[in-house]
């Protein structure tokens, strides 16, 4: 009888050590979920290469993009975009880093530079949404 009692006791705390290394991960950056290199597919629902921005005498356009989400909680953007200024045109490089938090599918990026961005994570893709540009990304 007291073989069985051990057994149960240990079974019960092997029980709970693990539902509670669950509840520590769920807490926790989600880097197992969404760490990865996402590479942009569209920009406001057009495929690259694709419009970020326009007004009078001046268009960007977004050639390519990779997202890369990093398990220590930081994460990395590498941009290439085409400038057109009053008609001459110039394609250059942009990066950008940061931290981010995770919880339950949203993503709150904090950009090394200060500004805040959202996004969610729905299987392989990521949906990145900033200043009412939405860009969407698909792991690969």
């Amino acid at each position: 009888m007291r073989r069985k009692v051990l057994s149960l006791g240990a079974a019960l705390i092997a029980a709970t050590l693990l539902a509670g290394c669950s509840a520590i991960d769920a807490i926790g950056t989600g880097s197992g979920r969404v760490a990865g290199t996402y590479e942009l597919r569209s920009v406001n629902g057009a495929s690259l290469p694709a419009l970020y921005y326009q007004e009078p005498g001046y268009r960007l356009e977004v050639l390519n993009a990779n997202f890369t989400i990093e398990n220590d909680g930081t994460y990395s953007e590498a941009l290439i975009l085409r400038e057109t200024v009053n008609g001459s045109t110039s394609t250059t490089s942009q990066s950008t880093y940061g931290f981010y938090d995770y919880l339950d599918g949203e993503l709150t990026f904090d950009e090394a530079s200060g500004r805040r961005y959202y996004g969610f994570v729905d299987g392989n893709t990521l949906t990145v949404e900033d200043e009412g540009v939405r860009m969407v990304y698909r792991r690969f």
